[in-house]
């Protein structure tokens, strides 16, 4: 078998497959349901209460994905439901009602009646034919039929208004559940959510920008209606400490981006760097992790905000961060118009930043590139280009379009969006790209080779 331990903390875990087991002192192959068995473990580290288990593989099996499980669900013979049908002759005419999950359907259908010598119309005969629903999801629980006169109707046509009512019914009843899960969803959300706000509250447009280019830290002191956001790291930490020309609102227009992977060995480094930051007058801290809430136990009077890696995706996932001290939200680029009109449409709307264009990071890896150069590109099985990053150590798959909302600012402004983010990593300010996506953002024009992602499209 093949185990996981994630530390409560959210740094990161390990995995290892078991090789020796024990029950009591003795090694053993196998346990028994309820037997309680001790496990060496292959690494050097702690397991501590709270830390999370996972089986990930057990012999032959594994543990499914959440979307082979939705498929092997949606194999599953769907629940059947039970239909109550009264049926009753008229005047060249057969009236067939259905109760089905306190729905009633009505349909009336033309019938030719001939008059019976022997084997009349009867219930016994409606429900053998109509017993034969034709859909996994309908089963007649019951037939009424009183008072038929002495009749015969062709089996033929009664065949064909099974058939006709059965693929009549079966629309309305799934037209009622689905309309009756949405009310029920519209029910919770209301309850979930705050009291929503004007959108016409938010005062000033702010813009954020995202770089990791030493040299921009010059237009620091020299753009005083811009926010900053660069990577925490030595050099660029370096690099604001020498800076003797920022004042004190320069310092407050810096926010320093922490990184969302840091192994073991680098908590004592980033710890340093921050209470550093914090001793040089800077307060204003991005997390990308929930482990970096215990880089500041120690600090007081700092602004904490969530980064794109801590996904906003709706008011419960900022009123727990909210719990945690954070006051920023970074929406996900990953996110659909329709969520995030309903997310700027709520309490905190002036607290939540959106990304109008922003490399788009694919994976992250510990594996070594076999390329020598800082960025290499590739191309995968759909054709698609991807570039290959080497960063702190570290192996990052982009893509080759950029995510943008460029061009869509008014719409944005509409909804109620009033900080917006610009993630230049990788290409810097002072570039001819990135001095063409700062127009475009100053007159909302779109870029060409950009991807709205799920924005237009919607989450499917």
């Amino acid at each position: 078998d093949r185990l996981r331990i994630q530390p409560e903390n959210d740094r990161a875990g390990q995995g290892f497959t078991i090789r020796t087991l024990y029950l009591g002192k003795r090694s053993v192959k196998r346990a028994g349901k309820g037997s309680v068995v001790s496990i060496p473990l292959p690494f050097r580290g702690k397991v501590r209460s709270g830390d999370l288990v996972f089986k990930l593989a057990t012999g032959k099996s594994f543990t499914m994905s959440e979307e082979k499980c939705r498929k092997r669900l949606a194999s599953a013979p769907a629940l059947s439901t039970a239909v109550e049908l009264n049926i009753q002759c008229g005047d060249k005419s057969l009236h067939v009602t259905a109760l089905a999950q306190g729905l009633t359907v009505n349909r009336k259908y033309p019938v030719e009646m001939l008059v019976a010598d022997r084997s009349p119309l009867t219930a016994e005969t409606l429900s053998g034919v109509f017993r034969r629903t034709g859909h996994q999801s309908l089963s007649l629980k019951k037939l009424h039929a009183v008072g038929l006169p002495p009749v015969v109707i062709k089996p033929s046509r009664l065949k064909e208004i099974r058939r006709d009512f059965y693929k009549y019914l079966l629309e309305a009843v799934n037209k009622e559940q689905k309309r009756r899960t949405e009310a029920r969803l519209l029910e919770v959300k209301r309850g979930l959510l705050p009291v929503a706000h004007s959108r016409e509250r938010c005062g000033q447009n702010n813009l954020y920008l995202v770089t990791d280019h030493a040299p921009d830290l010059a237009w620091v002191s020299s753009n005083k209606e811009l926010q900053f956001v660069v990577p925490l790291d030595p050099q660029l930490l370096k690099e604001s400490k020498n800076n003797h020309q920022w004042e004190e609102g320069g310092r407050q227009r810096l926010v320093w981006d922490l990184p969302s992977v840091v192994f073991d060995g680098e908590w004592q480094i980033l710890q340093e760097m921050v209470d550093e930051a914090v001793r040089t007058g800077f307060s204003r801290f991005r997390l990308n992790n929930l482990a970096h809430l215990d880089l500041f136990q120690g600090s007081s009077n700092v602004q904490l905000a969530a980064g794109p890696w801590l996904y906003t995706l709706n008011s419960q996932a900022i009123m727990a961060m909210q719990d945690f001290g954070i006051q920023q939200f970074s929406l996900s680029l990953e996110d659909e118009r329709e969520n995030i009109t309903s997310l700027l449409a709520g309490a905190e709307q002036e607290n939540l930043l959106l990304t109008v264009y922003s490399p788009i990071d694919l994976f992250t890896s510990r594996i070594s590139p076999s390329f020598q150069d800082q960025v290499s590109s590739l191309q995968n099985d759909s054709g698609d280009q991807l570039h290959l990053h080497d960063e702190r150590g570290l192996t990052v798959t982009r893509a080759h379009d950029h995510f943008s909302l460029l061009g869509k600012l008014q719409l944005l402004k509409e909804m109620g969006c009033c900080n917006f983010v610009i993630d230049l990593r990788g290409t810097g300010l002072q570039t001819r790209r990135g001095q063409q996506v700062l127009q475009a953002f100053h007159e909302d024009l779109a870029l060409s080779e950009t991807s709205s992602f799920n924005f237009d499209r919607g989450l499917t």
